[in-house]
C-alpha cells in the first residue's frame, strides 16, 4: 500500500513521497530475498470462522473480528418450574436459580500483533487462527484445547506463536473446528489437532490427538489442496482425485452407506472425473471438477433434524385426518375397518448419503469455491459472486430468507470483481480486486464487522418461542427476536485487504534502481530514509543523528529483531550513504549469518564500507573501526593492501579485534604494515636535528625528524619502535 501511495501522490509531495518510496522498496526488496518464487505460498488474505472473521490488510497487518470461540446465540430458561435434581445447590429449601447470560459482545475489527515476516495467507477455525508468512514461516494463535495450534502443548496462545518443525516449504494451510492441516512442496500432507473421529487420516484406529505437525503416510499419490470440515478432512491429489476421512455420520464422505468413522484417507467415487477445486468447513463438502461439474456431499445434521420433524407431523396430521370427525372409523362394505395407508417410508430417507451434482448456468469458469454450515458460494473467472443453501440468516446475500437450490448470482454492490470468499457459521465474507472487504448474514457476534441493531419484532407483538430440553433437565430458548443480521453485502469499514495487484507493483522493484535512486538523491533523503528504516524507538528519537551507543555489556541476541531495519544489503547501503557507518556495519554483521545473503554480494558491500572507513576521517572513530575489524569481511587482496594495513595500528590493542584474527592473519597484517602518508601543514623540527646534519629527514605523518642516513629504512624509526612494542605486548609469545 506505501508503495502505491507514494507513486499515487508523488506529484503533490515530492520529498516526502520519495522516502516513502524509498523506505517501502527497501522494504520489498528484504521480503524478496527470504521469498522462495518456485515455492511460493497460495494467496489467500480472508477467511472466516465459526462467528468470527479475520483479514491481511494491504499495509500487512492481520484484522480480526467477531467472537473466536464456539459459542452459541441461545438464552437458558431459569429452572424455577422445574423439579429440581439431587445435585442442584439448595438454598433455605429453594433451588438455586440460573441467571441467563449476558448478550453477545459484537466485536469489531482489530490489530492482531503479527511479530513475523509478511503474511499472505490466513486460516480460520472455531477458536484458532493459523498465518502463514512469504517466507514459508507458520504462525498460530487462539484456543488450543486440542492442540490445533500445533506448538506441542493445549495451553490457550494469547499471542501469535511461531510453529517450528523439520518440514518442506509449506505452500497452503487449512483449518477445520479444531484441527489444522498444511500440504508441502513436494506433496505431503501435515495435520494437528483433534483426532477422535479419524480426521488427521493417520490410519490404523489412532485417534488421538496430535498436538504437533504430523506427516501423513501412505498416501496414494502427493497433495495440492486440503480442506478441514468440522470432524473430517478433504485433500487433491496432484492427478485430480479426490480423498476424505473422519467422520462420516452425515454423509462427509461421500459413499451411499453410513459409515461412521474413516481414520485413513479414502478416495471419493467420482470415477474418472478429475477435480480441480475443493472446499468444505463444517459438515458438507464440494469438488468442482475441470469440466466446471460441482458436487456436493454432507449435510448439515441440522436440517436431517428438521426433515424429521417434518415428517413427524405429517405422520400425524394424516392419521388425524383418516379418522372419521365423529371419533369412530368408517365401517367397510363387508363390515370390517380398512386399513389405513399412509404411503409414508417407514425410516426418514438419507439424501445425506452419496454425491450430488450442483446444476447451474454460470457466465465463466469456477475459479474459487466456498463452504459454510448450511450454504455455499464460488466466484467464477469473471468476477462474479454466486451463493446457494439455507438463507434464513440472509447469509446469501440476496436481501431475502430464500433458500437456494443452485447457485445464484449477488447483485449487490454493482460493478465489483470479487477475488476472494469466505463462509463462516451463518455468515459470508467477500473481497473485491479494489481491496474492499464486504461481508453479510447473522451479526450476534460482530462476524460481519460492523454494529447491527436488534433485528426481528417488537416487543409489544406476540411471538411463538421453542423450547429445547437438554438430558439433564435444562431449558433452552434460541433467541430469535434477539438476533441480529447484516441483509445485503456491506463494506466492512478500516478492512482493505492485501491484493494481488500490491504484489505486482512490489515485483517491479529492481535493486539495481533503488541504489541509482539512492546516489542521486540528496543527502536529508537518504539520511530520513535510514531513520525510517529503523523500528528502534530510541533511535527514531535521536532525529536522524548517528551517535548510537556500542553495546559492550549486553549479551546480543541470538536472533535479529529489526532494530536496524530489514534484513538486506540494501539496508546496509542505506545507512552507509546516510554516513551512519556504525549501523551499516552491524547489518553486516547480521547478514553474515544469514544464509539468504549471498557470499559476493556481502563482500562487495564489506569492500565499500572498507572504502569509507579509509577515506573519511569523520567516521574513524576507534569505535567504528573496531566493530569494522570485528564484524566486516576481508578478502586475501584488501587483508594485504595498504588501506586497511593503515588503519589497523589504532586499534590493534583492542582485545575484541585480536580474538577475531587468527595467527596466520595477524602475520599477514604485519607484514603489509605501512604507514599513513598524510600530509603535515607545519611540521615543528627540533633544532637539535640541525645541528647533527646538514640534511635531515621529516615524516609527513608524525612529523618526527631526524638526520638523512644513506639505506635506513623509510619508516620513522620512533613509530617503529613504538609499534614494535604495541605488537609485542599485544602478542606476547605468539609472535
Amino acid at each position: 500500500m506505501c508503495l502505491r501511495v507514494s507513486i499515487t501522490n508523488s506529484d503533490r509531495f515530492p520529498r516526502p513521497c520519495q522516502i516513502l518510496s524509498l523506505v517501502s522498496s527497501v522494504h520489498v526488496l528484504a521480503e524478496k530475498k527470504i521469498m522462495n518464487p518456485s515455492h511460493l505460498p497460495d494467496f489467500l488474505p480472508l477467511s472466516g470462522g465459526n462467528n468470527c472473521g479475520a483479514a491481511i490488510t494491504e499495509d500487512d497487518r492481520l484484522m480480526i473480528w467477531g467472537n473466536f470461540t464456539n459459542a452459541q446465540q441461545r438464552m437458558e430458561v431459569p429452572q424455577q418450574n422445574l423439579k429440581p435434581k439431587r445435585s442442584d445447590s439448595v438454598t433455605n429449601g429453594t433451588p438455586a436459580v440460573q441467571l441467563p447470560p449476558s448478550k453477545p459482545e459484537q466485536q469489531l475489527p482489530r490489530v492482531l500483533e503479527y511479530p513475523g515476516n509478511r503474511p499472505r495467507a490466513i486460516a480460520c477455525g472455531a477458536e484458532h487462527i493459523l498465518v502463514l508468512s512469504s517466507s514459508g514461516q507458520l504462525s498460530a494463535w487462539g484456543g488450543n484445547k486440542h492442540g490445533q495450534c500445533g506448538v506441542g502443548h493445549s495451553f490457550r496462545l494469547a499471542n501469535l506463536q511461531q510453529i517450528d518443525g523439520d518440514w518442506p516449504a509449506i505452500e497452503r494451510i487449512a483449518c477445520g473446528q479444531f484441527h489444522s492441516a498444511f500440504v508441502c512442496s513436494d506433496g505431503s500432507l501435515y495435520t494437528f489437532g483433534w483426532g477422535i473421529w479419524g480426521q488427521l487420516g493417520h490410519g490404523g484406529r489412532f485417534n488421538s490427538n496430535h498436538l504437533v505437525p504430523t506427516k501423513v503416510n501412505g498416501l496414494i499419490s502427493k497433495i495440492t489442496q486440503v480442506a478441514c470440515g468440522r470432524a473430517h478432512t478433504v485433500a487433491l491429489t496432484d492427478n485430480g482425485r479426490v480423498l476424505v476421512c473422519g467422520s462420516g455420520s452425515y454423509g462427509q464422505m461421500g459413499v451411499d452407506e453410513d459409515v461412521k468413522k474413516v481414520f485413513a484417507f479414502t478416495p471419493l467415487p467420482l470415477g474418472p472425473l478429475k477435480v480441480k477445486f475443493i472446499a468444505t468447513h463444517y459438515y458438507h463438502s464440494i469438488c468442482v471438477t475441470d469440466e466446471n461439474r460441482i458436487f456436493e456431499w454432507g449435510r448439515n445434521p441440522q436440517e436431517l433434524k428438521m426433515r424429521m420433524f417434518v415428517m413427524k407431523k405429517i405422520r400425524s396430521a394424516q392419521l388425524k385426518n383418516t379418522e372419521d370427525p365423529s371419533g369412530s372409523p368408517s365401517p367397510s362394505t363387508n363390515g370390517t375397518t380398512p386399513r389405513v395407508n399412509l404411503n409414508l417410508p417407514s425410516e426418514i430417507p438419507r439424501d445425506d448419503l452419496g454425491l450430488r451434482e450442483i446444476k447451474h448456468f454460470l457466465d465463466g469458469t469456477i475459479a474459487h469455491v466456498a463452504c459454510g454450515l448450511s450454504h455455499s458460494a464460488l466466484i467464477t473467472t469473471e468476477g462474479s459472486l454466486y451463493t446457494w443453501g439455507k438463507g434464513l440468516d440472509y447469509q446469501l446475500g440476496h436481501g431475502n430468507k430464500t433458500e437456494r437450490q443452485e447457485p445464484h448470482q449477488v447483485f449487490e454492490p454493482n460493478d465489483v470483481k470479487w477475488t476472494h470468499v469466505t463462509l463462516g457459521n451463518n455468515h459470508t465474507i467477500g473481497a473485491t480486486d479494489e481491496g474492499s472487504v464486504y461481508a453479510w448474514g447473522k451479526n450476534d457476534f460482530g462476524q460481519c464487522g460492523v454494529i447491527t441493531k436488534k433485528n426481528g419484532t417488537s416487543a409489544s407483538e406476540a411471538t411463538k418461542k421453542f423450547f429445547f430440553q437438554a438430558r439433564d433437565g435444562r431449558r433452552f430458548m434460541p433467541n430469535v427476536d434477539e438476533s441480529q443480521f447484516v441483509q445485503k453485502p456491506g463494506a466492512i469499514p478500516d478492512v482493505r485487504v492485501r491484493t494481488l495487484k500490491n504484489d505486482a507493483m512490489a515485483d517491479g522493484v529492481d535493486k539495481e534502481e533503488i541504489v541509482d535512486r539512492l546516489k542521486a538523491s540528496d543527502m536529508t533523503v537518504v539520511q530520513a530514509v535510514s531513520k525510517h528504516l529503523c523500528s528502534s524507538v530510541e533511535v527514531m528519537k535521536l532525529n536522524g543523528s548517528s551517535v548510537i551507543e556500542e553495546e559492550e555489556d549486553t549479551q546480543k541476541p541470538k536472533q535479529y529483531g529489526g532494530e536496524d531495519g530489514p534484513l538486506c544489503t540494501t539496508t546496509a547501503l542505506v545507512h552507509l550513504i546516510a554516513g551512519d557507518v556504525k549501523r551499516a556495519i552491524r547489518m553486516i554483521e547480521w547478514l553474515k549469518t544469514d544464509s539468504g545473503t549471498s557470499d559476493k554480494s556481502l563482500l562487495a558491500l564489506s569492500s565499500l564500507v572498507w572504502d569509507v572507513m579509509a577515506n573519511h576521517e569523520d567516521v574513524q572513530s576507534r569505535e567504528a573501526l573496531s566493530a569494522a575489524f570485528r564484524h566486516v569481511p576481508m578478502s586475501d587482496s584488501m587483508r594485504k593492501g595498504k588501506q586497511i594495513a593503515q588503519l589497523w595500528p589504532a586499534v590493534w590493542n583492542d582485545e575484541r579485534v585480536q580474538s577475531t584474527l587468527s595467527i596466520d592473519e595477524k602475520i599477514a597484517m604485519l607484514d603489509s604494515f605501512t604507514s599513513a602518508s598524510k600530509p603535515v601543514i607545519a611540521p615543528t623540527i627540533p633544532s637539535s636535528s640541525l645541528e647533527v646534519s646538514s640534511k635531515i629527514r621529516v615524516y609527513a605523518q608524525c612529523a618526527h625528524a631526524e638526520p638523512a642516513v644513506v639505506g635506513s629504512p623509510p619508516e620513522c624509526s620512533t613509530c617503529l619502535d613504538e609499534w614494535t612494542e604495541k605488537v609485542r605486548h599485544t602478542l606476547g609469545a605468539s609472535l
